[in-house]
C-alpha cells in the first residue's frame, strides 16, 4: 500500500521481549555472564540496546564541526618534505602536519607554494626554539596560522626527559605567547592510549596535562593570551566508544577552561 514502509508490517517489540528471546535461547545460561561483557573502563556492555534505554538520558546538543583530510610528513628532508606536501595537496589533502626534527631543516622550504590562507598547517617540532619558530613567522606569508604543537609535557612523557630542564623547557613556552601566531600549546593525548591506558585514564591524562599548562601561563600572566590548544587524539577499534571519548574530551576541556576563567 502507498505510504507504508517494510517496518509497517511489524509490531512493536519491547526491550523485555527481546531480553527474554535472548534468554530463551540461552538455554538457562546465564544473560549477564554469557552476552554482557565489561569493557576496560569498567562500563557494563549490553548485546543490544532499544528506544527504551534513552528515556532516562540527556541528549547534550553541540555544535556541528567541520572534518579536514590530513597528511603526516616526516620532514626530515626540507626539499622533499615540500615535494610530498604538493603531491598529497593535489590528491585531496587538505591539511598537513609536518613532523621536524631539528632545526637545520629549513621550513621555510617546506612551506614553499603552499597556500596557509587555505591549508591548515601543523607542526611538530621534536626541539624547543623561539628563534625557529619567529624567522618562519617573518619569512612567510600567513605563518601566524600554523599550530605550533608544542609539548614538553609530552615530551617528557615519552622520553623520560625534558628538552633541557623543566624551568628552562616552561620558560620558553611563556616566551612563545608574545609570537604572533594562533596556536602554540599542543597535548598529544595518543601519547597515553599507545602506552595501554584505558579511555578514562586517557581523559584524565589528558586534563592533567592541559591543566599544567594553563596553571603554567596563569603564573606567568600569560593566560589570557591563550587562543586554543590542540588536543592529539587517536581512535582505537571501539567505534561507539571512541566517539563518546571525543564528546568527553569536548565537556571535559570546557569545564577545565571555565575554571581558569578563559
Amino acid at each position: 500500500m502507498k505510504g507504508e514502509t517494510l517496518f509497517d508490517s511489524f509490531r512493536d517489540i519491547s526491550e523485555k521481549e527481546w531480553k527474554q528471546k535472548i534468554q530463551y535461547n540461552l538455554k538457562g545460561k546465564d544473560y549477564n555472564e554469557e552476552v554482557v561483557w565489561n569493557s576496560p573502563e569498567g562500563i557494563k556492555v549490553k548485546p543490544f540496546y532499544h528506544a527504551e534505554d534513552l528515556e532516562h538520558i540527556t541528549i547534550q546538543q553541540t555544535q556541528n564541526s567541520s572534518w579536514k583530510i590530513g597528511q603526516n610528513i616526516y620532514a626530515g628532508n626540507a626539499i622533499m618534505a615540500n615535494e610530498k606536501a604538493l603531491r598529497y595537496l593535489e590528491k585531496g589533502a587538505e591539511a598537513l602536519q609536518f613532523i621536524v626534527p631539528s632545526e637545520n631543516v629549513d621550513a621555510v622550504i617546506i612551506l614553499n607554494n603552499i597556500d596557509l590562507s587555505r591549508v591548515k598547517v601543523c607542526f611538530e617540532l621534536q626541539f624547543l626554539s623561539k628563534t625557529y619558530i619567529k624567522q618562519i613567522l617573518d619569512k612567510v606569508s600567513n605563518a601566524n596560522k600554523i599550530h605550533w604543537q608544542i609539548d614538553p609535557i609530552g615530551h617528557l612523557a615519552r622520553s623520560g626527559n625534558w628538552y633541557e630542564n623543566m624551568s628552562s623547557d616552561m620558560s620558553l613556552v611563556e616566551e612563545l605567547f608574545t609570537l604572533d601566531t594562533e596556536t602554540i600549546l599542543s597535548v598529544d593525548v595518543s601519547l597515553y592510549e599507545n602506552a595501554g591506558a584505558d579511555i578514562v585514564q586517557q581523559l584524565a591524562y589528558a586534563m592533567s596535562h592541559a591543566n599544567e599548562y594553563l596553571n603554567v601561563l596563569k603564573q606567568g600572566e600569560n593566560l589570557g593570551q591563550l587562543k586554543s590548544i590542540d588536543f592529539k587524539v587517536s581512535v582505537a577499534g571501539n567505534y561507539f566508544f571512541e566517539i563518546a571519548k571525543l564528546k568527553a574530551l569536548r565537556n571535559l576541556w570546557n569545564v577545565l577552561s571555565k575554571a581558569y576563567g578563559i
